[in-house]
């Protein structure tokens, strides 16, 4: 890199560990490709040579440069600025097929869109800079995911002036041009004589709180684009130690100086791609695109932005100078359908483009100097179009400034306009936008508050490939996002607000809530997946564990009723303080294998299909403590720990503290004890169980205890058939004992 300038001085900002400069990610392992220099570095075959670096372990590709197309806006340079359809004067972005021309025309843009396509398909994350035009919106390489909302692993960055960004007690202010600005800019050109407002301009134009040239993200970019500093950035001195020609000096120079200044969106780029780094170490689990999602949702979005600014347009070759203006969140002055050309100079005025209070010639001469086409000089118009503009707050900043602390403490919202087909599911006969993350059997903590956006058409082209706007199973403006964790490894919520309203569920590995309040998410674990409360938890849209999910109360769960259903199990030793209702599922108190005591401040409720599982020792058992109790029926087994020691006719005594008051042992339709290989166990009465020596060793049987009071005469009339009948059960169950006594009057359920 010691002889390409622009290369080294982008990746130092990334990787750059020395004792006079460190990048951002300055640990990480860094690839360059030459992709702009003709060099042995690039073979010609640009998505090989990626797919190398992708091989390598890359995950994130940072792309400092741009095209000098803009599809958003319908404008390109040409030999001047002229509209792309020119049967299309208005800023509108071109369509699809439109879109699609200028690709099959563009080697760059064809190159671009294999990387993007290369990238959606294994996880990566491109982060592209706007371009260093002064326009609206980015240029053409920068906008692939407005045209398809598949490239997801896609970030366009914009440029700021640090120096004139303020933060006060969390709130960010773009600041404007000062009086000082005004007053040092005037003194430094006071001398001489003739018209000084160009060099005054130069000087006025530096110091607002954008970079002087960068582009912005007008017509659907906002989605995926982000603001990091971009104006006199400190970056490595890609000119070290070899001889160049200076021409402001206009001599040769050799530079032995460790750092450098360097402005343009291709270092606001980078800064970006560094926090990414930091990110995926992080949290190493996520795709390019949940990196993409977290770098979005944390950007600062409590900003306060000036009422205009004006950017320098210097045209294709760079050597141009024209201007545009930008009023944000504030309507261009129009007299009828025409610009207020006068209204335009006083507020340029005021927003400190002026030598004097009473000066108005570098207004005037900004709007002399206004962005125009060839067609709009031959028309004798002022400007283009496109020249001056009203951008939105969003169009203006995209998704906020970027926050490097607030990004390593995970996603911060679920923002249904970034979802695809593909993440929506019926769950519990509803469709919901599910965001879903894979932990891949790796652990992470995210702790920021996780907000739900909703979906907007502002952020969507109508004919965006891979978009919601045309699924018709879903009603957009009532879509709600909800939250799905796979795979195994626990990843955690902690000391954060779910305030998003589709459901969160767990379907493989635990998700963790350490005191969280889930204000309008309903928690599932499902199908295999662990929901585990370790800290005190309010789920105020309720807990459920279902087809097989297993949710652990370790903590309290302050809030929210809890059930059990289809099979799914609720375990733990910690406290619910409403109520428990086991449907159709299984309740372990202290959870499988373990003696605890899970304690509910409301009613535990037990239905027909349901089972309550009680383990013991040979010295304590587990207990479920409820205020009270609805037992209309199904099992409550008795499990013996496995590894402890009984002996020989021990009579153990099951001690609930209120579960058999008031005759609700009697309530269970079964109660039964399980058998270990080595012992067998028998009920004395509801809570009694004698040991004796197994000496069939042919697995575990269950000795069960009916308590159907409608059929207790049939049970009485029917023991000497069990009685009968023992023999030929221990006989022909060798390969599973756990069948029970089919001649018990009806009351044949299966433990």
């Amino acid at each position: 890199l010691a002889v390409m300038v622009h290369g080294t001085q982008v990746s130092s900002l990334i990787v750059g560990d020395s004792a006079e400069f460190k990048g951002v990610a300055n640990g990480a392992t860094f690839y360059g490709l030459a992709y702009l220099n003709p060099d042995s570095l690039y073979t010609g075959d640009i998505k090989a040579d990626v797919q190398k670096m992708i091989d390598s372990g890359v995950k994130v590709i940072n792309h400092s440069y741009n095209l000098p197309v803009f599809s958003l806006i319908n404008r390109w340079w040409v030999d001047g600025l002229e509209s792309i359809y020119v049967s299309i004067d208005s800023v509108i972005a071109i369509d699809q097929s439109g879109f699609q021309e200028l690709t099959n025309d563009s080697l760059d843009l064809q190159r671009a869109q294999a990387l993007a396509e290369l990238s959606k398909n294994q996880g990566i994350l491109n982060i592209v800079g706007v371009g260093n035009d002064g326009f609206s919106s980015p240029g053409a390489d920068a906008i692939l995911a407005s045209y398809d909302e598949g490239y997801r692993g896609f970030l366009a960055v914009g440029g700021l002036n640090a120096q004139k960004v303020t933060i006060k007690d969390g709130n960010i202010t773009i600041d404007g041009i000062t009086e000082a600005d005004r007053t040092a800019a005037a003194q430094k050109w006071s001398a001489g004589s003739g018209d000084k407002s160009g060099v005054i301009l130069n000087e006025l134009i530096a110091k607002q709180g954008i970079y002087t040239s960068s582009n912005f993200f007008a017509n659907s970019a906002s989605l995926y684009g982000i603001m990091a500093p971009a104006q006199n950035v400190e970056v490595a001195n890609g000119r070290y130690g070899y001889p160049y020609y200076d021409s402001s000096m206009k001599a040769m120079v050799t530079n032995y100086s460790a750092t450098a200044i360097a402005s343009g969106t291709s270092f606001s780029t980078p800064l970006v791609s560094g926090v990414a780094a930091l990110v995926e170490q992080k949290f190493p689990f996520l795709d390019g695109s949940q990196i993409a999602d977290i770098l979005l949702t944390t950007a600062n979005k409590n900003v306060t932005t000036p009422k205009l600014v004006v950017t320098k347009n210097t045209g294709k070759t760079g050597l141009s100078e024209f201007y545009s203006i930008f009023y944000i969140d504030n309507e261009v002055p129009k007299n009828g359908n025409d610009i207020n050309w006068e209204q335009v100079k006083k507020d340029l005025a005021e927003a400190g483009f002026k030598a004097d209070e009473s000066d108005d010639k570098i207004a005037q001469y900004i709007i002399n100097k206004l962005l125009k086409s060839d067609a709009d000089v031959s028309a004798n118009k002022t400007a283009n179009s496109v020249a001056v503009m009203k951008l939105s707050k969003e169009d203006f900043i995209g998704s906020g400034i970027l926050d490097a602390s607030k990004a390593l403490k995970g996603l911060a919202a679920l923002n249904i306009n970034r979802l695809n087909p593909s993440d929506i599911e019926n769950f519990e006969n509803k469709n919901y936008g599910f965001y879903t993350i894979n932990t891949k059997g790796l652990n992470g903590t995210f702790t920021n508050n996780i907000d739900e956006i909703k979906w907007d058409d502002k952020y969507h082209l109508n004919d965006a490939k891979n978009s919601l706007k045309n699924d018709n199973r879903v009603n957009l403006s009532t879509l709600q996002a909800g939250f799905i964790k796979t795979g195994d490894g626990n990843l955690t919520f902690s000391q954060n607000t779910l305030n998003y309203f589709g459901p969160t569920i767990a379907r493989g590995g635990i998700l963790e809530f350490d005191r969280v309040t889930a204000n309008n998410s309903a928690l599932y674990a499902d199908n295999g997946g662990q929901i585990l409360i370790s800290g005190e938890t309010n789920a105020k849209q309720n807990l459920y564990a279902i087809n097989g999910g297993l949710a652990t109360i370790s903590g309290t769960l302050a809030s929210g009723h809890v059930f059990a259903r289809n099979g799914g199990i609720i375990g733990g030793n910690g406290i619910i303080r409403q109520n428990l209702t086991n449907e159709s599922g299984i309740v372990i108190p202290g959870g499988a294998g373990q003696i605890g005591v899970l304690n509910i401040n409301g009613t535990y409720t037990q239905n027909q299909s349901a089972s309550l599982h009680i383990n013991f020792n040979n010295q304590a058992n587990s207990d479920i403590n409820a205020t009270s109790y609805d037992i209309k029926g199904g099992n409550l087994v008795y499990i013996p720990l496995s590894g402890q020691f009984f002996y020989d006719g021990q009579e153990i005594v099951i001690d609930f503290a209120t579960l058999d008051n008031s005759g609700n042992l009697d309530k269970f339709t079964q109660i039964s004890v399980q058998d270990t290989s080595t012992l067998n166990f028998e009920l004395k009465n509801n809570s009694t169980i004698i040991s004796s020596e197994n000496t069939n060793n042919s697995g575990n049987q269950n000795n069960e205890n009916t308590n159907n009071s409608g059929n207790q005469n049939n049970n009485s009339g029917n023991q000497n058939n069990n009685s009968g009948n023992q023999n030929n059960e221990n006989t022909n169950n060798s390969g599973n004992q756990n069948n029970e006594n089919t001649n018990n009057s009806g009351n044949n359920n299966t433990t």
